[in-house]
């Protein structure tokens, strides 16, 4: 996936219950951003929390939203 923030390459977190509500909002803005910014466009925004921490990423939904 290309279009992803990977938090722990940028700030650094005391908790992982911290990094993981942050990219959650951070997933929250995006939705709304893309939503805004492509309204005739479906996009899949999710948020993976992987072994280094947390990762959000998006990708656009095909046949979606037209």
């Amino acid at each position: 996936m290309l279009n992803q923030f990977r938090l722990w390459q940028y700030i650094e977190f005391d908790s992982a219950s911290t990094a993981l509500a942050l990219a959650e909002d951070i997933a929250a803005c995006w939705r709304l951003a893309l939503a805004r910014a492509f309204p005739g466009r479906a996009f899949d925004v999710a948020v993976a929390d992987t072994v280094d921490g947390p990762v959000v990423g998006f990708v656009a939904v095909r046949g979606a939203g037209s």
